[in-house]
């Protein structure tokens, strides 16, 4: 999951900046919404379960707050593929 999720960051990020520069008239912010949505869940992956002192109730809640996240992501993906005409669609 975090690979895909990182994938997902880089590719977006990447084409928000080519697109910006390439078509002056676009807006990019869905795309760079998306692509910090998707850094955001991965690092919140990363934290979980790699404490020092183990803290059930802590990953509890940052498994809650990841589910959240991901729940938004379907909307934006939806936001994204409006600004790239389709090329961008839920996988």
């Amino acid at each position: 999951m975090r690979e895909r999720l990182r994938t997902v960051c880089r590719g977006l990020g990447h084409a928000a900046c080519r697109f910006a520069a390439g078509n002056g008239g676009g807006d990019p912010v869905p795309l760079l919404r998306l692509a910090d949505r998707a850094y955001e869940i991965d690092t919140l992956l990363l934290l979980v379960g790699t404490s020092l002192i183990p803290d059930p109730g802590r990953d509890w809640r940052w498994w809650g707050e990841i589910e959240r996240l991901v729940a938004e992501v379907d909307g934006m993906v939806g936001e994204a593929s409006a600004v790239l005409g389709g090329v961008c669609v839920p996988v």
